[in-house]
């Protein structure tokens, strides 16, 4: 999953110096909440951002030195704001709205990539961005999948292919009746979070971890529950090895 920043909210002005601090801190906890989740590598822009006036004659540059922020909250910032992924603008696909027009948001939608917004209008608090794509000589009424703040990742769970561990009591060790699951909750969510399917069917999941071999089968929605699985096939080990 690719995740787009909005250059329309990072272009739209706020009232003051003390919205702006809020507005970044909304967006530290969100990419915080990507990352912990393993959704997220890198935002993607198709340009620096630099020189951006977020409030009257309060640049960028000032806000991701305030020290009203955090250390760790700067940091943060500085470094997924650095080490964005620039991509080149195509100007024969932009997106048009009400709230201003982009050729980085064009390329969301082609992508089908999820848009980063900060929440400079009330529009961008909004779980979808409703707009306009000109497409060369096609035009079409489009919406882009918006997240905000933290609490947009579990309502676009379906989207974002969140993974739920849940256990199962058949699998306890000791207890259960099926084969057992020797992790505990938050270490079969971590391996989870990285399991790979089985080829050709998304609701069985593999993964290796500390020497043993796992298996993850979805019961409902984005859940799991996992056990150890001695069965799983060579060339399926042959997978994990390359992941």
């Amino acid at each position: 999953m690719e995740f787009v920043i909005n250059d329309l909210s990072l272009q739209g002005k706020s009232k003051n110096t003390y919205e702006v601090i809020n507005n970044l801190r909304t967006l530290v906890n969100l990419l915080k909440e990507l990352k912990k989740r393993r959704l997220l590598r890198k935002l993607i822009t198709d340009k620096q951002i630099r020189g951006l006036e977020l409030a009257p004659s309060y640049f960028i540059e000032q806000a991701l030195n305030d020290v009203r922020l955090t250390n760790e909250e700067r940091l943060f910032l500085k470094t997924f704001f650095i080490n964005m992924e620039v991509i080149g603008q195509n100007e024969n696909i932009i997106f048009e709205s009400e709230y201003g027009s982009s050729f980085l948001l064009g390329q969301s939608y082609i992508r089908n990539a999820f848009v980063v917004s900060l929440e400079t209008k009330s529009v961008f608090s909004s779980l979808f961005l409703e707009g306009r794509l000109k497409a060369f000589a096609k035009v079409m009424d489009i919406r882009l999948m918006n997240l905000s703040r933290r609490e947009h990742v579990a309502k676009h769970e379906k989207n974002l292919g969140v993974r739920v561990y849940e256990n199962n009591p058949k699998h306890k060790v000791n207890y259960g009746w099926g084969s057992p699951m020797d992790l505990d909750d938050e270490t079969a969510q971590q391996v989870l979070d990285t399991a790979i399917p089985v080829p050709n069917n998304e609701n069985h999941l593999i993964n290796c971890y500390n020497g043993k071999y796992y298996s993850f089968r979805r019961h409902h929605h984005n859940c799991f529950h996992g056990y150890i699985d001695d069965t799983i096939p060579e060339n399926f080990r042959v997978l994990l090895k390359k992941k």
